[in-house]
């Protein structure tokens, strides 16, 4: 026990101290957790790690005991062009580094505990004075503590609940008072739901509140609504079919409501202007096989038509979000009975938008790539 509590606070500590980084969807993370991620993100009906919660916290009751730790190097390159004069600048800071924790203590045989530490998303964008005649960008990171608890009713239903900690921090060079780090914090919560349909289909499905923030007080001239900068609601639902003792394949449909928050919606011309961002919905699908007791590998893809107007881009260049398409690969090998090792790796091939009305000669553009391994234990 002395030894699980230790492995644990060493956990928390190092996902705690999580960098900025530009993530995939809108700002989310394309998926939670390493195996989630080598499926796409797919997984809402099919838990199979302790970082189930961070995608549905019904899953908890069906994984066991069991700790997961791992880390992201993950390496986002964006750009922005303007014509004229005809200056493309790259955005520097290229690699960053994304850990994640969670643990899961089953109270018996259908009760179960956990908590999970993470990156929920976040965006960052470093242009130098020698590109754009002044050191320009933003950085914004947002961490997810989740205490959950999970409820396998029969065999066939399961439910839990997690309660969302957040907190996250931001600064900006953008034409106003640079004024270093702020920090807000803000509380949320996330239900699920795990129903066994038939001997080979499983349902899941998953809400996460809007999480109400505190204002961002240094950059109240920036935010709509004197800095308030809150986190958008979001749900999930997927199947998970289980094609034949070996193989199973899990499809996702996600969808973020970015239209909700103003700081984020509003147009670049109003009056309390935002990014002018559109909802996102997100279709992934993925797909696992055990070629051998101790080897599983996975595959997926998702898709979801970013959230950028072409006449907002000349905002946007501060946050390229117009990624749309994800490719993954990823696999578990076990290291022992109660032990196993997970790698997953994520391409998402360039995308652009070109501006348009206000936006006119202003582009963005990127593309992405992402490693990340694991280490889980169970007891």
């Amino acid at each position: 026990m002395t030894q699980r509590k230790s492995l644990c606070a060493a956990a928390v500590a190092l996902a705690l101290a999580s960098g900025s980084a530009f993530a995939t969807n809108g700002y989310f993370a394309h998926g939670y957790g390493t195996i989630s991620k080598g499926m796409a993100g797919a997984g809402v009906a099919l838990p199979q790690d302790a970082m189930a919660t961070a995608t549905n916290p019904a899953g908890m009751a069906t994984v066991g005991t069991r700790m997961d730790l791992g880390a992201a190097l993950f390496s986002p390159i964006r750009s922005t062009t303007i014509t004229p004069p005809g200056i493309t600048a790259d955005s520097d800071e290229e690699y960053f580094v994304i850990p994640h924790f969670a643990y899961n203590h089953m109270l018996d045989d259908s009760t179960a505990v956990g908590i999970a530490a993470y990156g929920n998303g976040g965006m960052n964008t470093t242009y130098r004075a020698a590109d754009l005649g002044a050191d320009t960008g933003v950085d914004l990171m947002q961490l997810f503590i989740t205490p959950t608890f999970a409820k396998k009713y029969n065999d066939k239903i399961s439910v839990g609940v997690s309660a969302i900690i957040a907190a996250q921090r931001f600064a900006a060079h953008v034409g106003g008072p640079y004024s270093g780090f702020d920090t807000s914090y803000g509380f949320g919560a996330r239900l699920g739901l795990l129903a066994q349909v038939s001997d080979t289909v499983t349902l899941g499905a998953a809400l996460t509140s809007r999480i109400y923030m505190s204002k961002f007080d240094k950059y109240n001239w920036l935010f709509a609504e004197q800095g308030d900068f809150d986190i958008p609601a979001n749900a999930t639902i997927g199947l998970a079919f289980k094609v034949s003792d070996k193989t199973t394949i899990a499809a996702d449909v996600q969808h973020i409501w970015y239209s909700k928050v103003d700081a984020i919606a509003n147009d670049m011309t109003a009056p309390e202007s935002g990014f002018g961002w559109d909802d996102m919905t997100i279709v992934k699908l993925g797909a696992q096989h055990a070629f051998s007791d101790d080897l599983t590998l996975r595959a997926g893809i998702s898709h979801g038509k970013q959230p950028i107007s072409s006449d907002q881009t000349a905002i946007n260049f501060l946050a390229p979000a117009v990624i749309e398409t994800h490719i993954t690969v990823g696999g578990t090998k076990k290291m022992s009975k109660d032990s196993e090792l997970s790698f997953s790796a994520m391409y998402a091939p360039n995308n652009s938008v070109n501006g348009t009305g206000p936006s006119a000669g202003q582009d963005i553009e990127m593309k992405q790539y992402e490693v990340e391994v694991s280490y889980g234990v169970k007891w």
